[in-house]
């Protein structure tokens, strides 16, 4: 069976989207680890997650900044200070984790767009995507698990 190309392409970047996010994940729960901060907080993880997973609507999105707001408070000139000294010791351990928390945001707020452009188009397309896309490659168990939730949100409506 062949799937809808808007299917498709958006379900591999999908897929991309939360490979990069769980990569910069782990970047970050590696220097907190190695600098003893506290790993990265499974119960907002969780969180984060339900509001990917909320995603029909732009209230969704809009959830998402304001969440990320109110946890993290984003310099953008801190930044470009600290990218430029970034191999000095003299770096405070959280600053180098803010680095990432842009990245992370950006990848929740695209994996959003993509989640909507495939649902406006749902039908059963999605389910022989997911299963294309999971025959192909070899994911991750989170990634599996997300792309199987997507499959259950699918037949609930």
């Amino acid at each position: 069976m062949t799937v809808d190309k808007t299917i498709a392409s958006g379900l591999m970047r999908i897929v991309e989207l939360l490979e990069k996010r769980a990569a910069l994940v782990d970047q970050v729960a590696l220097y907190k680890q190695k600098y003893n901060h506290p790993i990265v907080d499974p119960e907002r993880e969780k969180k984060i997650e339900k509001m990917i997973l909320d995603h029909t609507t732009k209230k969704t999105s809009k959830k998402i900044s304001q969440y990320y707001k109110k946890i993290f408070v984003e310099s953008y000139a801190r930044q470009n200070r600290i990218t430029k000294t970034a191999s000095t010791e003299h770096i405070s351990k959280t600053d180098l984790v803010d680095l990432y928390r842009p990245e992370i945001t950006k990848c929740d707020e695209e994996l959003i767009r993509c989640l909507d452009c495939i649902y406006q188009k749902k039908n059963t397309d999605l389910l022989e995507g997911i299963k294309q896309i999971q025959m192909k490659r070899r994911l991750s168990t989170t990634i599996n698990s997300l792309l199987e939730k997507i499959c259950e949100d699918d037949e609930l409506e």
